[in-house]
């Protein structure tokens, strides 16, 4: 959301810090990422595919995974029930969503119920739900204010382990620094499954000033106290190098019915501070709110020493912890997305990370880097792990989500012109199991071989690609270790419906496979 690096501000940063050409991907992550979705041909203006800014990825509770994306200009659908390493469509998508003005923001319910939010239009939004085997009539969402600097920009939508569909978006271009409507935030909420949405709240302060990029994540939450954050301008400057931007919130208690008012989660008070941008907020199934967002410093512009900041609320808002940094100082660190583990009560913060940048214009060459939180009082941090490694290249349009059964998936796109690419990437991790420590390992799914998968009632297993087995374990997702198979097996039987996980240990490592029982 920062604008485009000219050669000047490369050198600049060539100049301040020493730079790596490659750090390796962390070892519980796919080594090599896999193509999810590509074009022919070479990337441009009207031959593209990519991600979206707001949440963009599903994972249905058997771990199927459905990413929306954009291509030329229409929106597209894929899916994987193979851990990422083939890819189907689902289904054609109904003209008015594949047809939208944008890319698509999506969530899913405990019943694998899908909901999907698009700008439909200069001042509406569309929404649609998918049950599995058809999409409902798009429902229409119509913008409160409609003037030709209003128009919608950002949405994101998520839904809470109530049923309630939470919907927020920005109206107006905040980087328009001379127009006189000011960009927006707004909410909307259905309480009946989408079939209607409630008059639109504006939750930011009005026209005087930019306010941008409201996003929130409900759906590991049944609680009613909720947050959602977004970033505004504070003085009214008329050029960005003299703007100061804070991280404004709200708080409802009784699930987005009504909001209380607008307070500084974050902020500074004079252009020449900090600048807090573009923050991300999980409830999680405790009630403790989470929230992240990024600082740019403005005594250096353009600041090549962003940084990545978390803090956490235990009493609903009342109060907040001390900021914590998750990002290497003196590397830029920035435009960040959240994801909520459920099972493992883990919270993930993904980032850009810049350390290899070098000496191409315009290209920061940025991969992803992620931590985990699990915090039920006191925060307990993990190590920084790198997703990918692309060398030269930049990572864009990020998206990452983690299923039931605690596996963390990402998605995103190379950038190569404006942001557009000509390859959807999919990466994913080893399941987490915070008690047991239980697949902290290497996660190489691709040498066992199970079929079927998902199954009734039992799988047939091929390890001829792992050498020398010693041993053979099946877990449940709980890290419960159901059968020892010793060193040779072919037939497993899953004892009731769930999600397992096969151990196979050999004198080098341990591999493991999700199995799935319907």
């Amino acid at each position: 959301m920062k604008s485009s690096i000219t050669l000047i501000n490369i050198l600049i940063c060539l100049q301040a810090s020493a730079q790596t050409t490659n750090h390796g991907i962390d070892s519980h992550w796919y080594q090599t990422p896999k193509a999810a979705a590509t074009i022919t041909g070479s990337v441009s203006l009207t031959n593209y595919v990519k991600g979206s800014v707001a949440n963009s990825m599903v994972v249905k509770s058997n771990g199927t995974v459905i990413i929306f994306y954009r291509q030329s200009g229409q929106n597209k659908w894929i899916q994987s029930t193979d851990d990422g390493n083939t890819w189907t469509s689902p289904g054609t998508l109904p003209a008015p969503i594949a047809n939208g003005l944008s890319s698509i923001t999506a969530d899913i319910d405990q019943n694998d119920n899908i909901y999907a939010a698009w700008k439909s239009g200069n001042f509406s939004l569309g929404f649609s739900k998918f049950n599995g085997t058809s999409w409902s009539t798009t429902y229409t969402i119509n913008t409160q204010t409609q003037t030709s600097s209003d128009t919608i920009s950002f949405s994101q939508i998520t839904t809470d382990r109530q049923g309630r569909i939470h919907l927020m978006w920005q109206q107006g271009n905040h980087q328009n620094y001379s127009m006189g409507i000011k960009a927006t935030c707004w909410y909307a909420r259905s309480i009946d499954g989408g079939n209607t949405f409630s008059t639109p709240v504006l939750l930011s302060q009005g026209n005087n000033y930019h306010a941008a990029f409201p996003v929130a994540d409900f759906g590991g939450t049944a609680h009613d106290t909720l947050m959602i954050a977004w970033r505004e301008n504070v003085n009214g400057g008329n050029h960005p190098n003299n703007w100061n931007w804070d991280v404004k919130a709200r708080i409802t208690y009784d699930a987005g019915a009504t909001w209380g008012s607008v307070f500084t989660l974050e902020g500074s008070t004079n252009p020449t501070d900090d600048d807090q941008w573009d923050p991300n907020i999980i409830v999680d199934k405790n009630g403790v709110i989470h929230a992240f967002y990024h600082i740019y410093h403005n005594n250096t512009i353009p600041d090549y020493n962003a940084n990545i900041m978390y803090e956490y609320s235990l009493n609903g808002g009342n109060s907040w912890s001390t900021p914590v940094q998750l990002s290497t100082t003196n590397i830029r660190s920035h435009l960040i997305k959240t994801a909520y583990d459920y099972t493992n009560n883990a919270v993930w913060c993904t980032w850009k990370d810049e350390m290899d940048f070098g000496s191409i214009p315009n290209n920061p060459q940025a991969d992803l880097k992620a931590v985990y939180i699990v915090n039920t009082g006191t925060p307990v941090i993990s190590t920084q792990e790198f997703l990918c490694d692309h060398s030269n290249e930049e990572t864009a349009l990020h998206n990452f989500k983690v299923g039931n059964d605690g596996i963390m998936r990402a998605t995103y796109n190379i950038s190569k012109m404006a942001g557009n690419g000509d390859t959807i990437f999919y990466t994913q991790r080893t399941t987490l199991n915070i008690t047991t420590g239980l697949l902290n390992q290497s996660f190489d799914a691709h040498n066992i071989v199970v079929f079927p998968n998902p199954t009734t009632d039992y799988i047939l297993i091929d390890l001829k690609n792992i050498d020398k087995v010693e041993s053979i374990n099946l877990y449940n997702i709980q890290g419960v270790l159901i059968a020892n198979y010793g060193q040779s097996v072919e037939k497993i039987y899953l004892p009731a419906k769930g999600i397992y996980m096969i151990e196979v240990t050999n004198k080098e490592k341990k591999f493991y496979k999700k199995v799935i029982r319907e």
